[in-house]
């Protein structure tokens, strides 16, 4: 099912999903939106929903989509727990305004922000 709208995932990946999805995302590897990269970094890296929330609304993002690369950017380890990538890919303490889109794939994690 395609959910369009605004995409938030691997900076690295944001251009594909772009290209191949026809979709927004927050920011790309491949263009000078600083903002962007900076806040696509602040939402998987946030610790305070309340600010993830902000975010969110910010650049109207509508999909949270994450790959488990297990590579250090995006690293599993407990020190890491409170971020919202371990959250997501662990699928622990997500915050109720997300709602996971079933993958077939197991290390796909996909998620519909409901505001």
């Amino acid at each position: 099912k395609k959910e369009g709208g605004t995409v938030v995932s691997d900076i690295f990946l944001n251009g594909k999903l772009v290209f191949l999805s026809d979709v927004n995302v927050v920011g790309t590897s491949y263009h000078r939106n600083r903002e962007g990269i900076i806040d696509n970094h602040k939402i998987l890296y946030s610790t305070d929903d309340k600010e993830l929330l902000a975010l969110l609304l910010k650049h109207q993002v509508t999909q949270i989509l994450l790959m488990d690369k297990q590579d250090m950017y995006y690293s599993t380890d407990i020190e890491n727990k409170d971020k919202l990538f371990y959250r997501l890919i662990k699928r622990e303490n997500i915050p109720e305004f997300l709602v996971e889109i079933p993958s077939v794939e197991s290390n796909v994690f996909h998620y519909r922000v409901k505001i």
